[in-house]
């Protein structure tokens, strides 16, 4: 974990950002379009394919809540409050999705147990 300055942050933060350390996270803003990004939560499994990974926007497919694809951006992890790792998809930490309805509006998903990454290249290979 980089170094960071921890002192203007609540002990519960701090905690949890420690806690962190040794987990699996992608930085899907070093991803290319095509790649895609599985991750499981408590209730779902989730499959994001790339399209733009500078803004997190994403073609995204799982749960009860998108059957179908989808364009949204995902926007990054959160620990549930309003503190996020934007960028990044995390074990143990919940995704924030923002999806255009009417107006921009995020969905939280339950905490992520699991993360992987298929580049666009594997993805070609195993077709």
């Amino acid at each position: 974990m980089n170094e960071i300055n921890y002192e203007h942050l609540y002990p519960s933060v701090v905690e949890a950002l420690e806690n962190q350390e040794g987990k699996k996270e992608i930085d899907f803003t070093k991803l290319q379009k095509g790649d895609k990004i599985i991750f499981k939560t408590k209730n779902s499994t989730y499959k994001a394919t790339i399209e733009n990974p500078n803004n997190g926007e994403v073609w995204l497919q799982g749960g009860e809540k998108y059957p179908f694809l989808c364009k949204v951006i995902v926007a990054g992890s959160t620990f549930g409050g309003s503190i996020i790792k934007m960028g990044h998809i995390c074990e143990d930490m919940c995704v924030e999705i923002i999806e255009n309805g009417i107006g921009w509006r995020p969905i939280t998903t339950t905490r992520v147990q699991s993360v992987e990454v298929i580049k666009k290249d594997e993805n070609e290979q195993n077709k």
